[in-house]
């Protein structure tokens, strides 16, 4: 009682046991670094006051073995009341299926070049994942968007959380002046660099957000956009205000943005000088006056939705990834049923892998027959198998 069971020993000798085979094909599909990352945020998130009614839940794009890994991880760190209390689920896209949170932490887990998907059964998995939030959507990625093909879904909801689209800029204020205050302006200061660019012709917006943070200004063209940062005396004086500042701009420049700066003195003692370059910069970058961004031209400050394959099932996928499309085995422990692989309490890839291992013709999908789920059973606990029934 209590000890684990092992398979009587095939004839002929001692066989790999399928559970060091499913970790070689499958350890790929788990991502240490990125469930350590969203456990971290989770629990950050639950002692913000912000969060202080919020509902979580985890999305694993692919690898039903990050998903436990993510899984034991929270039940080692988070508190049972706390975890009720969020009605916090982990699961891969059709476990969510019908189901949504307030907060939704998406995990892609991949973290290298992997082939393209694009087919309608990942079309269906993606738009299930990004459509369960209420309030608001986290995605962890360890592959940067110059890895992906333009074509593959996972580029296109990554670019997508990095810079999110919005209406064309485009400015359209034209009365601003140096010396009475604009509220679509923080200073004067900013204002007045503002009306400098406006005047060479550039389109140029004040106060543009993006990934809830703000930029002074920036200005577009045809071929991108620069952010222009301007650093006041007063509000940039600080160690910690600098210190902030650059957090700030740094994560801009993890998504994509670059960035140009003036400092308010140098701008009031010489204006002409203290702006020659920038007009050299935006012309080093293709941002012409009178142009504005080209949001379809496929740089990688744009996003434009992408055109869906018609090509049924699944692609994309390498050897051994079949088995990471079943369900989840978390919803296999906590939804089991009997007369269907849940009832095991085992991951069907292990189920699949042990019998074709014993001769029996199993394909990588659908559902397993019931006489391969007994056989399971009883070879890993020859003294008691337990009934299978067709029922509920």
């Amino acid at each position: 009682m209590g000890g684990r069971r092992h398979p009587p020993e095939p004839q002929g000798g001692r066989q790999t046991c399928p559970a060091d085979r499913l970790t070689e094909e499958t350890i790929r599909l788990r991502n240490v670094a990125e469930a350590e990352a969203i456990v971290d945020r989770i629990l950050t998130c639950a002692e913000d006051p912000a969060y202080h009614d919020k509902t979580f839940g985890v999305v694993v794009l692919q690898g039903t073995w990050q998903t436990q890994l993510i899984h034991n991880m929270l039940l080692d760190r988070l508190d049972t009341k706390e975890w009720e209390r969020r009605r916090l689920r982990v699961g891969t896209p059709p476990d969510f299926q019908g189901d949504e949170r307030d907060v939704m932490f998406l995990s892609m887990v991949i973290a290298e070049r992997r082939s393209t998907v694009t087919s309608t059964e990942w079309q269906r998995r993606f738009n299930v994942a990004a459509s369960r939030a209420k309030d608001q959507m986290w995605l962890f990625h360890s592959v940067s968007p110059d890895l992906l093909s333009p074509m593959c879904l996972r580029r296109s909801l990554l670019g997508y959380m990095l810079n999110p689209p919005t209406t064309p800029l485009s400015s359209s204020l034209s009365d601003v002046t140096p010396d009475s205050r604009h509220p679509e302006f923080d200073s004067l200061f900013e204002q007045r660099v503002f009306l400098r660019i406006q005047e060479r012709g550039y389109n140029v917006v004040p106060q543009v957000e993006v990934n809830g943070r703000r930029i002074d200004l920036v200005v577009s063209g045809a071929e991108g956009r620069l952010a222009v940062e301007c650093d006041g005396d007063f509000w940039h004086g600080t160690p910690e205000q600098r210190e902030a500042d650059l957090d700030r701009e740094r994560e801009l420049k993890r998504a994509g943005w670059r960035f140009w700066r003036i400092r308010e003195s140098e701008f009031y003692f010489d204006p002409a000088t203290a702006m020659e370059s920038l007009w050299a910069e935006l012309d080093r970058r293709g941002i012409s006056p009178g142009t504005t961004v080209d949001e379809g031209n496929g740089s990688p400050l744009s996003w434009s939705a992408l055109a869906l394959s018609e090509k049924i099932g699944w692609d994309g996928l390498e050897d051994g990834d079949f088995n990471e499309m079943d369900e989840s085995p978390i919803r296999m422990v906590t939804a089991a049923r009997l007369g269907s692989p849940s009832s095991t309490g085992v991951p069907t890839a292990q189920i699949r892998t042990w019998a074709r291992n014993q001769g029996y013709s199993i394909g990588d999908r659908g559902r397993l027959p019931v006489e391969v789920i007994e056989a399971y059973r009883q070879s890993m606990n020859p003294e008691r198998a337990f009934p299978v029934s067709e029922h509920g």
